[in-house]
């Protein structure tokens, strides 16, 4: 997470260590998207960086701005 020039990271590992690093990615909310990958034992988890925070920043960004139109009216 801390690269910012690496966008993907591959776990290979058993499935109690996918967990635990899926679950910690959830209760920190982190931008990160996870696919378990099973073509390989054992599975792989993928993880992939997103811009899901960002986003949520515009949008609010959007909506702050009409209701500061409709302020003015």
């Amino acid at each position: 997470m801390a690269d910012p020039t690496r966008k993907q990271w591959v776990l290979k590992a058993a499935e109690a260590q996918r967990s635990h690093v899926e679950d910690s990615i959830r209760r920190d909310a982190c931008d990160v998207d996870t696919e378990t990958l099973r073509h390989t034992r054992p599975y792989e988890l993928r993880c992939t960086k997103n811009q899901a925070s960002y986003q949520r920043r515009v949008e609010q960004r959007e909506r702050d701005l009409q209701n500061h139109a409709h302020l003015l009216e």
